[in-house]
């Protein structure tokens, strides 16, 4: 029983967490310049992204706050189990990601691909038979989102 209560609380402090994130993304935006020669404007995606979060939050916060009246299968019987040390190191990539970016010790492409080929790695538990697809799949995908920034949106990464 002891769980179940601490479930929908962590679930409430998540969401308004997201929610608060996701209010101080828009407001950040309020200082971008408005758009010149492009329609959108460089606070379209940021704020579209804020707007994403804000409903993600308020649909968890809808499901923590109603208590989880329908009643889920336990954690055993879908085969997860907790791995905070994973979260901890996903975040902790996340972190230097952005980092690296931010002081330009790396660019996009190859930062980006560093991080998603790690972090697929350490979700998949470094698996030699996945790491060669992985990491096919994670250059493809970081090119493919460059080129749409850069070439559609016209927005420069660093």
């Amino acid at each position: 029983m002891e769980g179940s209560r601490r479930e929908p609380l962590a679930d409430i402090l998540f969401a308004v967490t997201v929610l608060a994130l996701a209010g101080i993304v828009w407001w950040g935006t309020a200082s971008l310049p408005p758009p010149r020669y492009e329609p959108l404007g460089s606070a379209a995606l940021p704020r579209a992204l804020a707007l994403a979060m804000a409903l993600l939050g308020l649909v968890l916060l809808g499901r923590a706050w109603a208590g989880r009246r329908l009643q889920a299968a336990p954690a055993s019987d879908l085969g997860f189990r907790p791995r905070p040390w994973l979260a901890a190191g996903v975040l902790a990539v996340l972190v230097l990601y952005v980092a690296s970016m931010d002081l330009r010790l790396l660019g996009f492409v190859p930062a980006s691909i560093l991080a998603l080929v790690l972090i697929g790695a350490m979700l998949t538990g470094f698996d030699r038979r996945r790491l060669p697809w992985l990491a096919g799949f994670v250059v493809v995908l970081v090119i493919a989102v460059q080129l749409l920034f850069t070439r559609v949106f016209y927005i420069d990464l660093p």
